[in-house]
């Protein structure tokens, strides 16, 4: 004999989009697209987080490691992304390079998207959200564990 599960969450409402809503076992709004589940409190806390940083996008004329600069966003002060056409990075002032702790400074100001982006999360946690310091640190463990 099969007992039948009884849940208190309501059923999911789909839009017409075919992303389903609902509410995840915590209590949290999460989404589901086909296989995708996504939950809300994250994503809605970090666009909160990103409009209370001070971040500009712009185009600049800058030689990055990775090609010509095709756009920009400047975190603050000497801390500047750059994406180019096939990858991307940070580029840091001398003097905010100079506050990166000495064995996660690199000799030149470029740390790169992949991994390296969590250096400078990590050594300027104020212009970052807190998905992106969290993302930072799981980056950092995993790619740096010695150092962690």
């Amino acid at each position: 004999m099969t007992a039948a599960l009884q849940s208190k969450m309501p059923a999911p409402t789909p839009d017409l989009s075919g992303v389903e809503f609902a509410t995840s076992a915590d209590g949290l709004a999460v989404a589901r697209i086909g296989d995708l589940v996504l939950a809300m409190a994250d994503t809605a806390g970090h666009k909160r987080d990103l409009a209370k940083l001070n971040r500009v996008q712009t185009r600049m004329s800058a030689s990055t490691p990775w090609g010509g600069s095709q756009m920009a966003v400047v975190y603050a002060e000497g801390v500047v992304a750059h994406m180019t056409s096939g990858h991307g990075g940070f580029h840091l002032s001398s003097d905010r390079n100079a506050k990166v702790h000495p064995l996660l400074r690199k000799g030149a100001p470029w740390y790169e998207e992949d991994c390296e982006w969590a250096i400078v999360a990590i050594s300027f946690p104020d212009l970052f959200t807190g998905y992106e310091r969290s993302m930072a640190e799981k980056t950092f463990r995993n790619t740096w564990p010695d150092a962690w």
